[in-house]
């Protein structure tokens, strides 16, 4: 009970935070706190981590050091965060999945990199759909790649 009002209490703080204090609760520990929940069974506690997290995504923008690299996505790394908000991506709740794949989409995924074997799927898929369906469409399949290679259901393919 004490730790579900701990993480209700540190989602809320980062719902106020202006920069100045959401760097300083980042400081103190934040992302430990919260990615520790991630782990958890309860959805609800899932849900509220979930948004705490990603509640100040203008704040993490400032948080870029001198290499341009974000500070809240290295330390989230460094603690072992991002293989549990992977993991979520599998979740039997669906609020659960789209939070954690929304997270993953807006601080880890990185720009969109040129694939030639990628390209030649779409290319190939386009063909496909354009013939019976708006182009838009083919767009959707190249996102289902992309998902099912982050949810390892099927195997990136290395240069």
């Amino acid at each position: 009970a004490v730790k579900n009002e701990a993480v209700w209490a540190l989602s809320n703080c980062t719902a106020s935070a202006n920069p100045l204090q959401f760097n300083i609760l980042v400081e103190k520990g934040l992302i430990k706190a919260l990615g520790g929940v991630l782990q958890i069974n309860d959805v609800r506690m899932l849900a509220v981590t979930l948004e705490g997290l990603d509640n100040n995504s203008e704040w993490t923008k400032a948080l870029i050091n001198s290499d341009g690299e974000n500070l809240y996505t290295i330390v989230f790394e460094q603690l072992g965060c991002l293989d549990d908000l992977e993991n979520l991506q599998t979740h039997a709740n669906h609020n659960i999945y789209t939070q954690a794949l929304k997270i993953i989409d807006k601080y880890f995924s990185q720009e969109e990199e040129t694939d030639p074997l990628m390209d030649a799927i779409i290319m190939q898929v386009s063909k496909t759909v354009i013939c019976h369906h708006p182009p838009e469409k083919a767009y959707l399949t190249y996102d289902l790649i992309k998902i099912l290679t982050k949810m390892k259901f099927i195997k990136s393919i290395e240069k």
